[in-house]
Order: C-alpha cells, then structure tokens, then sequence
C-alpha cells in the first residue's frame, strides 16, 4: 500500500512513545487517526487534543470502520481480542518497525543504534538540523523538552530515527547515515546470546546505502566478522570513528547541571555551554557535531545552536531543586545507564547524600543483569528498589526485585511495593533523589516533590 492512499489508521498501543511519534505523522499529513490503549496517560491525553480518537477498552466492537491500515507495537500481547481480530482480517497489518521503514525508506535517514544513548543522541541531531535551517523530520524515543514532542514533520528528505534493537525493528531501516553508539548485551530475551546480537547490528551496516557514511564509536567495529571494513569500502560506505567524552573532552566544567565544555573535534577546539550533564552528553554531542559537520553545515554554528538544546524529558531531567533537596529523573533501565546517570550525578554532586529509587524493567532483564544492577545502584548512599515493571512480559518464578537489593553491597537497601514507597521513604531524610528506570516510576514524583518541599 501506498502511504499517501491512506486515510483511516489504526495504532494498537497507541500511547507508546515510539506509536505515537507515527500517530503524530499520519495526523500531520491529514490522515484520520483513531487508537487503542491499555490506559490514558498524558501522552494519550495530549494526543486526543490533537484530534486523535482513542478507547482504552479492549474492544473489538470499539475499532472503527473504513480502516486502511493498522499499526501496533510488540509490546501488545498476541493474544490481544483486537490484533487477534485485525490480523485475521482483510486489512493489512504492520508493525511499528515496518511502518517506520515504509515511511523512512525513500529519505535520508539518519539512524542511532547501540544499546545507550538513541534518544539523547537522536535528539540532538534532530535539533541542530532543525536549528541550523536542514527542516528534517523525526522520530523520536522521548519528548525533546524544546519542542514537547517526540515528533517533527520537516520538508527536507533527511529524516532523524532510533535504530532500535528490540525484535530486530532496525533491520526496517535502510539510512544514508548510520551511528553505532554501544554493543553492550542487552534483549537477550530476543537474541539469545551477545553474538547474536552483535551480528544484527552487523546486518543493520550491510543495509546502509551506498555512498553513506557510518559513525562508530573506536573499539566497536572490532566486534564484526573479519573482513567488515573492507566490504564497507567495496559499498563506498565511509566509517568514521569517534572516541568516548572522556578521550575527547579537554575540559567539563559543571555549576549544577549548566556545564561549560571544550572538546577537540577532528583535530579543531570547539567549545559551548549547555544545561545537560554529564561527560556522555558530551560525547553524544560529539557524535552530532559530526553529523552536522558532513552535512555541510558550519561547526561554530553547530556549536552556539547547542547551547539552545534543553535536553529529553526523563533523560538526567532535574525535576525539582529547592531548599529541601533535588529531585532527578532518568531512564536508565540497563546496568550500564545506571552506572553512567548515577556516576554523573556523583561526579556533580560529590559531597551530598544521593538516595535512588529503582524500578527493573522486565524479568528477563532483571534475570540477565541482576547482578549488574546490584553492582551499580550499590554506589548510592540509599537504593529503593520497586517491584519489576513487566511491560510486554508475562512473570518468570523466582525473578523478582528483591534478588537486586539482596545482592547489593550495602547497608541501605531495600525491595519495596509502590504502595509502601512513601511511609519507607520517611524513615530517613533525603537530600538529592533520583528515580530511575524505564517503567511507570515517575507516578511517584508528586508525592516526592512533597516530601521534599515539606523537608525544606
């Protein structure tokens, strides 16, 4: 099917970050969108203000007539009454991973794979494309706090999306610029195995066209299959290596969470200020910066357009700082992000007491990292951990939150349900509080801002 034939479409899952950064297109380009979700969220809210019709019930009688096409994500079940219904009907059925290749596959598509960083990386790029006049469109994994959406409709042919790992979504994608930011294991529930994985990885560079450009970080291209680099230069794909912040930082210079940087880029000093933490933001910047510069777009523009970025809502987000303490919000859900979110903010905040407030997502993750959750959240002053958030997964006996905080390193942590989190909480005095995690945690965050606001 044609995408511009298309008039009436269905998300099943609609409230997804990724589902409704798609949602968002189609009702741009004027086509009628209608959605299911398991439940109203703010995101779903602000959709249906934008003039999308949503039900919450699972309902086959709640589906509306007429539709051309549906779209939904993994995350449903498959024995979900309505995807079972659609998918045994006549009307063509895609996942979200084909319908972003449908849309993405005539563009230029600038993709950000690697288990860390897509959407902060991403979110960049997005930005300084749009700020320095290329007008790109994007999908995006988060809400980029300077547009409040996950979504941008531009009228160029690049395109910015997260190559996303999960269920081998990314081998939709066929983009003219490929950044590979990290191979740590992860989805293994998927893979099986970490050379699975990174054999995926390695299929999703075979399908960079032909004259493009791949942006590495040093060290990772030694993980593929000898002989990679020269069939990369056999497709006349350009590989471009780019070290981690800390090799390529002179200087951070951090007051809270504005933070000076000087870096060294092919060889040349730049330098900005911004309000986003941590020497990985740097160097997904770093990654951006390059980006931009292959695009013909000048590198002291690039720069000063940086100091415009306000971030991605749940990526080391700071909520709140009042007398009473800090609040701080961050997506980590891999022992890696815990061990980069949690070492920022000590790094930040060296001498103040950090309390954090865990929430595992899925039980195959927690089965397969457990001990590197332990490991990581082990270097907080306290560590909270709530029950294990299943998104798309059924219970696995025997895996559960506790196995983390029993295998910590430290006196103060505790396995804790959602509905006692407050009353153990007030047994201590907090000073900066993070939540982390990719799951529902940050309903909790009012009843945080309380307690701190009461302590001050």
């Amino acid at each position: 099917m044609e995408i511009s034939s298309i008039q009436t479409i269905y998300f099943i899952g609609i409230g997804g970050i990724g589902m409704s950064a798609l949602a968002r297109y189609f009702n741009d380009k004027g086509v009628e969108v209608h959605g299911y979700d398991i439940t109203a969220s703010s995101l779903t809210k602000k959709l249906e203000e934008e003039g999308m019709q949503i039900h919450y019930e699972e309902n086959v009688k709640l589906i509306p007539e007429n539709i051309d096409i549906v779209v939904y994500t993994p995350a449903i079940p498959q024995d979900h009454a309505e995807l079972v219904w659609l998918l045994n009907s006549e009307i063509p059925v895609y996942k979200r991973s084909e319908m972003l290749g449908l849309i993405t596959k005539p563009l230029k598509t600038i993709a950000v794979a690697g288990t860390h960083g897509k959407t902060s990386t991403s979110s960049i790029i997005a930005f300084l494309l749009n700020a320095c006049g290329l007008d790109c469109t994007a999908f995006l994994g988060g809400i980029l706090k300077n547009w409040n959406s996950n979504y941008v409709l531009g009228q160029s042919e690049y395109a910015v999306v997260e190559a996303d790992e999960f269920d081998r979504s990314f081998l939709q994608l066929y983009p003219s610029i490929l950044i590979v930011l990290s191979l740590d294991a992860d989805h293994l529930d998927i893979y099986g195995d970490h050379a699975t994985m990174i054999a995926a990885y390695e299929e999703l560079t075979d399908q960079v066209k032909s004259g493009g450009l791949i942006i590495i970080q040093q060290g990772l291209k030694e993980f593929f299959t000898h002989g990679w680099i020269e069939r990369m230069t056999d497709m006349q794909i350009t590989v471009l290596e780019f070290n981690t912040a800390q090799n390529s930082v002179i200087s951070l210079r951090s007051d809270g969470f504005e933070t000076a940087i000087k870096c060294k880029l092919r060889g040349q000093l730049q330098s900005w200020s911004w309000n986003v933490p941590g020497d990985y933001n740097a160097a997904n910047a770093l990654v951006a910066l390059l980006v931009g510069q292959h695009l013909g777009i000048d590198t002291e523009v690039l720069c000063n357009s940086l100091s415009e970025y306000e971030g991605v809502k749940r990526r080391m987000e700071l909520v709140l700082d009042e007398a009473g303490g800090m609040l701080i919000d961050d997506y980590a859900h891999h022992p890696k992000e815990l061990e980069v979110a949690i070492g920022a903010i000590r790094e930040l905040f060296p001498q103040r007491k950090i309390t954090g407030i865990f929430q595992p997502h899925l039980y195959t993750r927690t089965r397969d990292h457990f001990k590197g959750f332990a490991q990581e959240l082990s270097k907080l002053d306290e560590a909270y951990i709530l029950p294990i958030y299943p998104a798309r997964e059924l219970p696995i006996p025997g895996i559960t939150s506790a196995m983390i905080a029993e295998t910590m390193d430290m006196k103060h942590a505790f396995a804790v349900e959602h509905n006692g989190l407050e009353e153990t909480l007030l047994r201590n005095k907090h000073d900066i509080i993070v939540t982390l995690g990719a799951g529902n945690l940050d309903k909790h965050h009012l009843m945080l801002k309380k307690m701190i606001r009461n302590n001050g």
